[in-house]
C-alpha cells in the first residue's frame, strides 16, 4: 500500500455508542488520505428488541469501503460483534487481532449471529418487516479476513502505521494497544485500554497486566469509575464463604443454586472456584452442570489458548467428576425437569437470553432454590430485578412468577479495573490528552473531574476530555 499525500491530518472520531455508554467500541481513525477502525463492537443493552436493531444498524459515520483496516483487542461481544456488518457494507481489509484469538472470535461471531437472526424472527413475528443484521455468509467473510500478532512486537501495518498488542489481564488473551502514527514525517503515540483487567482480586487464565507509561493520546476505558463500585482484595474471601455457605444450605434443602454467567470467561472463573473450594474433597458429589452450548465450546477451547501451566491446571477442572457439560437443548430441559439438588452455571450472566432465563422461570418461585450473581445487572433488567427483591412477582416471558427464591450477590468477580486503581494508573501517564469511553456517561463526567485533579496534584498540563457523541480529537 503506496504512502499518499496527507491532506487532513490525524483525527479521531469517536462514532461507536461507547462515547456515551458502557458497550458498543468502535473509534474512528483517519491519518492523511488513510482510514481505519478501533474496534467494531455490538451495542448490548436491555433495550427492546427493535430499539437494539435500530442501534446496531445505524448507519455508519463513514463508508465501510474506505476502511483500509480494523483492529480488535479482545474478544466480547461489544468490541468485536458488528464485523459482520462492516463486511456486509464493503469492508475488505483486514482485521488484525492479538495472537490465540482466532478460534475465540470464531465462537463468538457464529453465536452472536444465532441470536441476531432468532431477533430478526421475533421482529417478524411482532410485524416488523426486518431481516437480520447480519448473516452466517458474512461471518464467514469477516473471519477470513483476520490475522493474529504476537503480543509483545511492534508491527508495522503499513508506513504510516505500526501497533504493539501487549496484555491487559482483562480475560483470556485480551490486550491493550500502543499505536504510532506518522503523517508529515511525525510521529504520533495514541495509546488504546480497550477493556483493563482488576488488579484487586487474582483473575484465572489471564496475562498479568502490563502497564503504558507515555503518549500523545490516552483512549480510556471508565467501567468501573464509580468509587461505589468498588472492589476490595479482601471481598474475594467473603465472597468464597457466601458461595460455600449458599451451596452447602440449598443442598441440605434439596434445592439448586443457579450461578448466572457470562459464557466467556466469567462461566470458566467460576467453575475453577468452585474445584478450589470442593474439588479436593472426595466426599462432595454435588453434580455442577455447565448448561450453555457457547460456554461449553469456550471450555474445549480453553485447553489450547492458555500458557501450558494454565493448560494443565484447566484440565483438571474440566475432568473433574463433578463437572457435566450440557450442549443439547433436551438434555437442559430434562435438568430443568429433574427435582436433584444441583449447581447449575447458565448464560447469559444479566439474564437477558439463552437458557439461564429458563432456568430463573423454573427455580424463582420456590425458596428452596437460590440464585448466586456474580456480575453486574443493568437497572431494569431481569437480573436487577431479581436481585433487588422488591417485586412479589416477576413477569418472564409472559408469565408471572413468585419472586420466592433466595438472592446472594457477590461482588468480587468485575474483570474490569476498578475506580482507585484506575485513577492511580490513568495519573501516572505522561500523556498530552485522555479521553474517557466506554463509561456510563454521568459517573463519567464526575470521574473527568476527579482525574483532571489527580493531574493537577502532580503537576502535570495533562488535558482530560470526557468524550459524547460525535466528540473528534486531532493531533
Amino acid at each position: 500500500m503506496a504512502k499518499k499525500k496527507s491532506k487532513t491530518g490525524i483525527k479521531i472520531s469517536f462514532c461507536g455508542t461507547n462515547a456515551t455508554e458502557v458497550t458498543g467500541s468502535m473509534t474512528h481513525v483517519s491519518c492523511g488520505e488513510h482510514q481505519f477502525l478501533i474496534e467494531c463492537g455490538l451495542n448490548q443493552s436491555t433495550k427492546s428488541i427493535l430499539e437494539s436493531y435500530r442501534i446496531n444498524n445505524r448507519k455508519f459515520d463513514f463508508k465501510a469501503k474506505d476502511i483500509e483496516f480494523t483492529i480488535i483487542c479482545h474478544n466480547h461481544a461489544d468490541h468485536l460483534c458488528l464485523l459482520p456488518l462492516l463486511v456486509k457494507r464493503g469492508f475488505t481489509g483486514k482485521v488484525y487481532m492479538p495472537e490465540m484469538n482466532y478460534g475465540l472470535a470464531k465462537i463468538l461471531l457464529e453465536d452472536c449471529c444465532y441470536i441476531l437472526e432468532k431477533d430478526a424472527e421475533t421482529l417478524k413475528r411482532q410485524g416488523h418487516d426486518l431481516e437480520p443484521i447480519y448473516n452466517a455468509d458474512d461471518v464467514k467473510a469477516a473471519r477470513e479476513l483476520i490475522e493474529e500478532i504476537p503480543f509483545g512486537e511492534e508491527y508495522i501495518i503499513d508506513d504510516y502505521v505500526k501497533i504493539k498488542f501487549t496484555h491487559s489481564g482483562h480475560i483470556t488473551n485480551s490486550a491493550h494497544m500502543e499505536m504510532w502514527l506518522t503523517e508529515n514525517n511525525v510521529t504520533k503515540k495514541i495509546y488504546y485500554t480497550s477493556d483493563l483487567g482488576n488488579t484487586n482480586v487474582p483473575s484465572y487464565y489471564v496475562h498479568e497486566f502490563e502497564p503504558v507509561t507515555k503518549a500523545n493520546l490516552v483512549i480510556a476505558e471508565s467501567t468501573y469509575c464509580n468509587p461505589l463500585r468498588q472492589v476490595k482484595p479482601n471481598d474475594r474471601e467473603k465472597d468464597l464463604e457466601k458461595i460455600r455457605c449458599v451451596i452447602e444450605q440449598t443442598i441440605e434443602k434439596k434445592g439448586k443454586v443457579l450461578i448466572p454467567v457470562f459464557a466467556n470467561h466469567r462461566c470458566q472463573t467460576m467453575l475453577t472456584v468452585l474445584y478450589e473450594l470442593y474439588g479436593n474433597d472426595k466426599e462432595w458429589k454435588v453434580p455442577i452442570y455447565v448448561d450453555s452450548p457457547m460456554a461449553c465450546k469456550i471450555s474445549n477451547l480453553m485447553c489450547h489458548i492458555v500458557n501450558e501451566e494454565q493448560m494443565h491446571y484447566w484440565e483438571r477442572v474440566m475432568r473433574w467428576s463433578n463437572v457435566h457439560f450440557i450442549s443439547e437443548y433436551n438434555d437442559s430441559k430434562a435438568l430443568q425437569d429433574n427435582s436433584e439438588p444441583c449447581i447449575v452455571l447458565a448464560s447469559s450472566g444479566m439474564l437477558t437470553a439463552g437458557r439461564s432465563v429458563a432456568w430463573t422461570q423454573k427455580l424463582l418461585g420456590s425458596s428452596k432454590n437460590h440464585f448466586l450473581f456474580c456480575g453486574y445487572a443493568p437497572e431494569g433488567s431481569l437480573a436487577d430485578k431479581i436481585k433487588t427483591g422488591i417485586q412479589k412477582y416477576i413477569t418472564i416471558e409472559g408469565k408471572s412468577i413468585p419472586n420466592k427464591a433466595f438472592v446472594t450477590k457477590l461482588v468480587s468477580f468485575s474483570s474490569h479495573i476498578q475506580h482507585d486503581s484506575m485513577l492511580s494508573y490513568y495519573s501516572d501517564i505522561n500523556c498530552e490528552k485522555i479521553a474517557l469511553v466506554h463509561g456510563n456517561f454521568k459517573d463519567k463526567e464526575i470521574f473527568c473531574k476527579e482525574l483532571q485533579n489527580e493531574y493537577s496534584n502532580k503537576n502535570k498540563t495533562t488535558k482530560v476530555v470526557c468524550v459524547n457523541s460525535g466528540t473528534t480529537i486531532s493531533l
